[in-house]
C-alpha cells in the first residue's frame, strides 16, 4: 500500500515525464518549421513567365523566370541560432529528464531495501520477544515449582 507521499511522488514524475517530451515534440516542430520553404510576398511575385523553351506566338522574347532568391547571411544566422538555442534547450530538457529518472530508480531501490531492513528488523524482534515469552513462562513455572515443593515441606 502506497503512502501519500509515494503517490505524490509517482503523480510528479509522471507530469515530469509527460512536460518534458511534450515540450521536445513542440521543439521538434518549431526546427522543422524553420525548413518549410516560404512562398514570395506578392510584392515580390513577377507576372507569369512562359517556358522558356516554348516561343511566344508575338516573336517576342521569352520572359526568364525570376531566380530563386537565396536566403540573405542574417536570415540563415537567424535560423541557425534558433536551431542552436532549441538544441540546447531538447538537450538541458533530456538530461534533466535522465537525472529525474535515475534519481527516482536510486531511491526506489534505497526505499526497497530499508522495507526490507525494518522487515527484518521486525522480524528478528519478534523472535527475541516471543524467546523471551518463553524465558518467563518456564521461569514462572520453576518458581511455581519451588513454592509447590517449599509448600510440601512445611
Amino acid at each position: 500500500m502506497k503512502t501519500n507521499y509515494a503517490k505524490l511522488r509517482t503523480r510528479f514524475g509522471l507530469a515530469f515525464v509527460a512536460s518534458t517530451l511534450l515540450f521536445i515534440i513542440f521543439s521538434l516542430c518549431a526546427v522543422s518549421n524553420l525548413f518549410i520553404l516560404r512562398s514570395p510576398s506578392p510584392a515580390s511575385t513577377v507576372a507569369p513567365t512562359h517556358n522558356p523553351d516554348i516561343s511566344p506566338t508575338d516573336g517576342s522574347e521569352p520572359i526568364p523566370a525570376p531566380p530563386l532568391s537565396a536566403a540573405s547571411p542574417s536570415d540563415t544566422f537567424a535560423i541557425l541560432a534558433s536551431i542552436v538555442a532549441i538544441g540546447g534547450t531538447c538537450l538541458t530538457s533530456l538530461t534533466t529528464l535522465v537525472g529525474f529518472l535515475i534519481t527516482a530508480a536510486v531511491s526506489f531501490r534505497q526505499e526497497r531495501r530499508e522495507a526490507k531492513v525494518a522487515d527484518l528488523e521486525r522480524k528478528l524482534q519478534e523472535a527475541e520477544l516471543e524467546k523471551q515469552r518463553l524465558e518467563l513462562e518456564k521461569m514462572k513455572q520453576e518458581r511455581d515449582q519451588g513454592r509447590d515443593e517449599a509448600g510440601y515441606r512445611q
